[in-house]
């Protein structure tokens, strides 16, 4: 009898150490740093994560990515099914299938295991994965990199060299080393940016990586997004009417009116001719912007040569 409480005894603890580090946790109230970039392949093709589609963070010494975006980016094709609670990714001839709260997922059918299970964050009703697991599972190849505050990712789809990747990763760390030249308190940064010599690609190329903010640029359309959350206001000087554009309502096709654009604070502003401005930007326009952070303070005066 000794015996069996004995062995029952060990039974139960072999079933407790084995229980998964991360089994259980509620992630929505885990505390997380957003400070996480994203790349593929270079330093010149960051990942873009809209505010309404989630962001990339750590928590729990775990890097997290909004599953579609980085899947999409890698040229997957995604589904979700709702009944089995799985995203599946499919591309570069491979199939990645991840169940949430499921530790176990299958590449190509075949199970394996990750240290941590994909989730929801039910504040935002999106699917969070660790980027190691869709990236190798799409026989790719991912890189970690940290400067000692921000956690970059790169994935490498072209089947580069260990020297390749070490040299894109360094590249990536000194992203945030390139400031720009210092200025007197108070005084705003002068900054030209010539659009014209950047590729003519949708997504735009990263002009810079500015302390407040990204800038994504091609020869027609200028986009910012704000690095820290924090809002930031523009104000067009040399073309006045740029500061008010036609607005839109949510399934509404034809625009509702006109709204200013200088006098709200935005975490994200572009500039293109599909923002109703009343300006045609083109070859040769010349815009300069004002920039303003919450204090109200300019930060920064900006010519943009289109």
């Amino acid at each position: 009898m000794n015996k069996i409480k004995i062995i029952g005894l060990l039974t139960l603890l072999c079933f407790v150490c084995t229980v998964p580090a991360f089994a259980a946790v509620n992630w929505d109230n885990e505390p997380k740093n957003y400070d996480v970039r994203v790349f593929i392949d270079s330093k010149d093709n960051e990942v873009t994560f809209p505010a309404d589609m989630g962001k990339p963070f750590i928590a729990k010494e775990r890097t997290f990515v909004p599953y579609r975006i980085l899947a999409e980016k890698l040229g997957a094709a995604v589904d979700w099914d709702n009944a089995q609670r799985k995203v599946t990714a499919k591309g570069n001839n491979n199939t990645v299938e991840l169940f949430i709260g499921n530790q176990n997922y299958k590449v190509n059918g075949a199970t394996q295991t990750m240290d941590v299970e994909p989730f929801i964050l039910s504040a935002e009703s999106r699917t969070y994965i660790p980027a190691r697991y869709l990236v190798e599972g799409l026989d790719y190849q991912i890189d970690f990199a940290q400067d000692g505050k921000a956690m970059y990712i790169v994935s490498f789809t072209k089947g580069q060299t260990e020297a390749e990747r070490k040299a894109v990763l360094d590249e990536v760390k000194n992203l945030n080393s390139q400031k720009p030249a210092e200025v007197k308190p108070g005084e705003a940064r002068q900054v030209t940016i010539d659009c014209s010599k950047l590729p003519d690609k949708v997504s735009g190329t990263t002009v810079n990586d500015y302390p407040e903010f990204k800038i994504y640029a091609n020869p027609l359309a200028i986009r910012f997004v704000s690095r820290d959350e924090q809002k930031y206001r523009f104000v067009c000087t040399s073309h006045p009417e740029m500061n008010i554009c036609l607005s839109w309502e949510f399934g509404n096709s034809k625009p509702v009116g006109k709204q200013r654009v200088d006098d709200i604070y935005q975490r994200e502003f572009s500039i293109n001719n599909g923002e109703g401005f009343e300006i045609e930007l083109k070859s040769g326009l010349i815009l300069k912007y004002n920039i303003f952070n919450e204090a109200n303070v300019k930060i920064y005066e900006m010519t943009f040569q289109m």
